[in-house]
């Protein structure tokens, strides 16, 4: 590739003087050919990146795209519920109560309803059935006083399945707490596993 890069330069340099001995504006053509030939040049004698050395110019392209990939994963692959470890769509909700912005999104879910969670639920409950699901192990439940899905009469329906259950609410805060409140929640989690040490 090194001798494809040096052929072409003294091709296209020579086409060049060609074309301006009938064309002296074709001279122009150099303030764009001159700065290339340069940084192939450079990546030839330069050490420290192989590709570069070994691809003049087109080594070049590799840490271009190297760079576009996250914005191209993000923008154009990445649907709106894969991010890790936030997705877009929980990212927009926390950007949308940060601005005191309406955060609900009308007309159904884009949450994959057909997984076989959801597919069997009623068979899930029913394979449970008669089955003691009482938590034995010392539990931490962090509430949140803005909460619309868990409120509070489902933190206290849990207390009978869950004896040793310790309960803390967060307030002001939504659905998101880990993302909204995440110094407190950490807080909550140590003191919890330091008191139970």
């Amino acid at each position: 590739m090194r001798k494809i890069f040096i052929l072409g330069s003294i091709v296209i340099t020579a086409l060049i003087g060609i074309w301006a001995y009938y064309w002296i504006d074709a001279l122009f053509a150099l303030i764009l050919v001159v700065p290339l030939i340069y940084m192939g040049a450079v990546d030839m004698v330069q050490e420290r990146q192989a590709i570069r050395r070994n691809f003049p110019l087109l080594g070049r392209l590799r840490y271009v795209l190297e760079d576009m990939r996250p914005k191209i994963q993000q923008y154009f692959i990445e649907s709106d519920t894969d991010g890790t470890p936030i997705n877009r769509n929980e990212r927009s909700v926390i950007y949308q109560r940060a601005k005191k912005q309406i955060d609900t999104i009308p007309f159904g879910t884009q949450m994959n309803v057909y997984a076989n969670w959801y597919r069997n639920w009623s068979r899930n409950w029913a394979a449970f059935e008669g089955v003691d699901q009482t938590i034995r192990m010392p539990a931490l439940f962090i509430a949140a006083s803005d909460e619309l899905v868990v409120g509070p009469e489902h933190v206290e329906a849990m207390r009978p399945l869950v004896p040793d259950l310790t309960v803390h609410t967060l307030e002001p805060c939504g659905h998101w707490s880990q993302q909204e409140r995440p110094e407190d929640v950490n807080r909550l989690i140590v003191e919890w596993l330091m008191q139970r040490g």
